[in-house]
């Protein structure tokens, strides 16, 4: 996988976009001893996420804690319904624009009860805000295409 993000990102970077590729990290559950993969779902940015076991989710403003919730990958597709897309790379990623991100109370749902985060709410009003500014970014540029 790791060869397939180094790719990603020249790809992206010839191409002049702007798009996370975020690493699939394997780390050990400190309990169960189990080796799991995680990645990191950025807010605010277009990112083509891998397929690993648990999602984590990061609000990157919030300095004093950035990773705000976390998920299973499947619950967090299944919850994110068709706001996210599957791209025909091998092996899969999904594509989540950068105006998608789960609402707080979605994140709260998918992280349990045992994840704290405090801030949250005030993650949320900044994720509102963040998103009608890249849905009025959107559609300048889509105006724009139309004009040209």
């Amino acid at each position: 996988m790791g060869s397939q993000k180094r790719l990603l990102d020249k790809l992206n970077e010839k191409r002049e976009t702007k798009v996370m590729v975020p690493s699939s990290t394997l780390m050990q559950h400190p309990s169960t001893g189990d080796v799991l993969s995680h990645c990191i779902w950025q807010m605010g940015m277009d990112n083509l996420l891998p397929r690993t076991d648990i999602v984590m989710l990061c609000n990157p403003e919030n300095l004093a804690r950035p990773i705000v919730g976390q998920a299973s990958f499947d619950a967090l597709m299944r919850e994110m319904d068709d706001a996210v897309e599957m791209e025909p790379t091998a092996p899969p990623r999904w594509l989540c624009p950068k105006d998608v991100f789960p609402t707080p109370e979605q994140i709260v749902k998918l992280s349990g009860e045992g994840f704290e985060a405090p801030e949250i709410k005030d993650a949320g009003k900044k994720l509102q805000e963040m998103i009608a500014e890249a849905h009025k970014q959107r559609e300048k540029e889509e105006l724009q295409e139309k004009l040209l």
